[in-house]
């Protein structure tokens, strides 16, 4: 493939990089947004528990917290590519990805 775009892509993906919003596979640490309450509206915060049988533990980034979510009231927020690159120390993937990047 041309300068390893495909293996890096494919490596990216391996590691969690998601494109769409995703419930699926939720972890402790997710970046998240969670339907507070079941009210209907949904508020950014991070999972910091998974209490087993599809139910976690949200805590809201306005320092909020709510125990017990269900999967159905919680989405995955995308991590980028790049992200992911950081976060796993590939610095040949972050400089492909920085150079490409729109300004």
């Amino acid at each position: 493939c041309y300068h390893g775009h495909v293996d890096a892509v494919r490596l990216l993906l391996e590691r969690g990089a998601v494109f769409e919003h995703d419930s699926s596979a939720l972890c402790e640490g997710d970046t998240v947004e969670a339907d507070y309450c079941g009210g209907g509206r949904f508020y950014p915060g991070k999972i910091s528990r998974d209490r087993g049988n599809g139910k976690y533990d949200i805590a809201y980034d306005d320092g909020d917290r709510e125990t017990g979510v269900h999967a159905r009231l919680i989405r995955r927020l995308p991590r980028s590519p790049l992200d992911i690159a950081k976060e796993n120390g590939y610095s040949a993937v972050v400089a492909l990805l920085e150079e490409s990047r729109p300004l």
